[in-house]
């Protein structure tokens, strides 16, 4: 065919005297003349005992995407707030603000449903920008391997950003994973791959997205 892609790969270790010996393959790849790339990954245990294996992709926006008005589009199933300070608005967890004085971090955690193709897509929406065409920027994955989403939100002054996370744990650390029974675990030889898309869209193209992620 008439497809450019460009592409990286590289490999990285983690490992230790005694305990994990982890590889990481990563190919990160993108097609000339569209608005997307791709990052696929491949996770081995080379060691030779049963390790945990937790791991989460820390997708982060900011401005001038994101600003009061923009909206996260996703197909959740559930929202659960991580904590206290995130529990009074939940039922706005998907509406930011503009920079907020004082404002704590608020995590909500997602059980999103996947597509026909077992895939989600998550996207954060501007309405405003690009001449009133909107943009969008959007996570795409499969969700059985990345079972878990969180949404990171942290829209305080000099410090504003959100996160569109999919992962296959929870954020509050391993023994509260291995407490709740999701700590998942790599047996010795055993290897899984990722896939994450990221991607921009606007116009039509956008509308069209926005409607198959709401359903």
């Amino acid at each position: 065919g008439d497809e450019y892609e460009m592409w990286a790969r590289g490999k990285v270790r983690e490992s230790t005297l005694y305990g994990e010996n982890l590889l990481l393959t990563r190919r990160v790849s993108a097609n000339l003349g569209e608005n997307k790339l791709v990052i696929r990954d491949l996770v081995a245990n080379e060691g030779y005992q049963r390790t945990p294996h937790m791991i989460l992709y820390h997708c982060n926006f900011g401005f001038p995407l994101l600003a009061a008005g923009a909206e996260l589009v996703a197909p959740s199933a559930t929202v659960t707030p991580r904590d206290d300070v995130a529990a009074p608005d939940t039922d706005r967890h998907h509406l930011y603000a503009g920079p907020t004085e004082g404002y704590k971090e608020q995590c909500y955690y997602h059980d999103m449903r996947a597509d026909e193709a077992g895939f989600v897509t998550a996207m954060l929406v501007n309405r405003t920008l690009l001449d009133g065409q909107g943009l969008g920027a959007y996570v795409r994955y499969r969700k059985a391997e990345l079972p878990r989403f969180t949404q990171w939100k942290m829209i305080g002054v000099g410090t504003y950003v959100t996160g569109m996370e999919p992962a296959n744990c929870h954020v509050e650390g391993r023994d509260k994973d291995r407490a709740r029974g999701i700590l998942q675990f790599l047996e010795p030889g055993e290897q899984r791959e990722y896939v994450v898309e990221l991607g921009v869209v606007t116009g039509d193209a956008l509308t069209a997205l926005e409607n198959k992620i709401k359903g």
